[in-house]
């Protein structure tokens, strides 16, 4: 992808996320937090130094804050434990032997899970589409170019049984 410009925003283009890194650093106010009583810790402190307030809201919102931290600490853990096990060969072989035993349970799952969310499966699925596509236009062009090529026949095949059912459904209402 090229340097990030001005016009990316309206073109609708993201920068490349960048490669998962074998360790982690959550920072909550500017500390480093290792683990959810660190977490704890650095809450109570943002609370003894925030003027007390007795609105309910506020709380919740501090509350809020708390757990979206202590989901973000859990990923990112649960993250760098995947990338350490992905450098061991040994994790690698225990988790494929695991998959090749449950796989019918994992493509039922995948099944269900697809059904339930096609829509934004859809939606994710185009929006890569579109960031692939401007990322590099002239590849897909030609890409593009060379599937009409290889299909061309049912291509205009297709698009002439289209243009019939509209002429004959036109000719119904006529």
């Amino acid at each position: 992808m090229s340097c990030a410009s001005p016009f990316d925003q309206l073109l609708g283009l993201k920068r490349k996320r960048l490669p998962s890194s074998k360790s982690v650093r959550l920072v909550v106010n500017g500390k480093t937090v290792k683990d959810a009583h660190a977490l704890n810790r650095s809450a109570r402190e943002l609370a003894a130094d925030a003027i007390s307030t007795d609105d309910p809201l506020a709380n919740q919102h501090e509350q809020d804050q708390v757990a979206a931290a202590k989901k973000a600490l859990a990923k990112a853990k649960a993250a760098a434990k995947y990338q350490r096990d992905r450098a061991n060969p040994e994790a690698m072989a225990k988790r494929q032997a695991w998959y090749e035993a449950n796989r019918e349970k994992v493509l039922a799952y995948n099944r269900e899970y697809q059904a339930k969310h096609r829509a934004r499966s859809h939606a994710h699925k185009v929006e890569h589409a579109r960031r692939k596509y401007h990322a590099e236009p002239e590849l897909m062009r030609q890409r593009s170019r060379d599937y009409y090529a290889r299909n061309r026949e049912a291509i205009l095949a297709r698009a002439q049984a289209k243009r019939d059912a509209a002429k004959a459904a036109k000719a119904g209402r006529s």
